[in-house]
């Protein structure tokens, strides 16, 4: 796989990322939103980039991972989600343009899930989505969307030990859906559950028919 640093122009700003390219040719493309940048979320993530080599080397999938206004060498301040949202629809719209008629997923973690969900749900999304992942999702102190609002189909994965995700809250948030995927023993940061993770993350893929090259984790 071969990665590239970029700059993307974003609504405050330049927004620092990388993009990862499989060897082989691209099948979809990913964009990973990292967690709170408030609390050291950045692209760099353990779960992020974990997410983004197993798109690359299992989906062989273009994988975009950006950071947020205001973490790292992107421009502006953080501002609550409202601009982290503006962020994700302008890469969103960097990504099309420049690998553009390839199937798009939305992978948020944590905080990054969230913004997901209401990019999603945003009266400007104008562009096809075909699978969101999230990853985490806090629903216990943040306010999520309600699902009916998502126009795309949704899969979750969490810790089982994970303070900040209840699995009674995603089920009804999910409604009648099977989509939710427990980590046995993960906490909110996969502490030590990285392998377990990635092998669910293959399961998950395997569901979705998307299987190019599974290999054991390390």
């Amino acid at each position: 796989m071969t990665s590239t640093q970029l700059m993307i122009e974003g609504p405050a700003g330049k927004l620092e990322a990388v993009i990862t390219h499989p060897q082989n040719p691209c099948r979809l493309n990913v964009i990973i939103c990292h967690p709170h940048p408030q609390y050291g979320g950045t692209f760099q993530d353990g779960v992020v980039t974990t997410c983004c080599n197993a798109f690359v080397s299992t989906v062989h999938a273009a994988c975009l991972r950006f950071n947020f206004r205001g973490v790292g060498q992107s421009a502006g301040q953080y501002s609550g989600g409202k601009g982290e949202t503006e962020d994700l629809l302008a890469v969103m719209q960097w990504l099309e343009h420049h690998q553009p008629q390839r199937p798009l997923w939305l992978v948020g973690y944590s905080f990054g899930s969230w913004i997901v969900s209401q990019a999603l749900a945003s009266a400007d999304l104008c562009l096809p989505v075909a699978q969101a992942l999230l990853i985490a999702p806090p629903m216990t102190v943040l306010d999520y969307p309600p699902k009916v609002d998502i126009p795309v189909p949704v899969d979750i994965i969490y810790g089982s030990n994970d303070p900040l995700v209840e699995a009674e809250a995603l089920q009804t948030w999910l409604g009648d859906t099977t989509s939710l995927h427990a980590i046995t023993e993960g906490d909110h940061f996969f502490s030590g559950s990285y392998r377990a993770l990635q092998a669910q993350l293959n399961t998950l893929f395997a569901q979705h028919d998307i299987v190019t090259d599974i290999k054991p984790a390390p």
